[in-house]
């Protein structure tokens, strides 16, 4: 999940302060959470993907997708954004 947020704002184009703002999260723990020093609750994470998906990203399962676990819709198009889910 650590890269995958980060994959994921990248596809909605927000840097880390506007995942905080929109998610109520101050912008250090989602900093330290995609550095690898921060492992946050379950609903924290729930929080940051309804909040993602909110904005257009859609998560999928890598595994049934040729390692792609995160799209955005751009009207018939997908953007696709491979990473490593773990």
């Amino acid at each position: 999940m650590l890269m995958l947020a980060d994959a994921a704002r990248s596809l909605v184009d927000w840097p880390r302060e506007d995942l905080a703002k929109h998610s109520g999260v101050a912008h250090n723990t989602i900093e330290e959470f995609e550095s690898g020093k921060y492992d946050p609750k379950q609903s924290m994470l729930l929080k940051w993907r309804r909040v993602l998906e909110g904005a257009g990203v859609r998560f999928i399962d890598a595994e049934e997708h040729d390692g792609r676990a995160a799209q955005k819709r751009q009207g018939e198009r997908e953007a696709e954004c491979a990473t490593d889910t773990k």
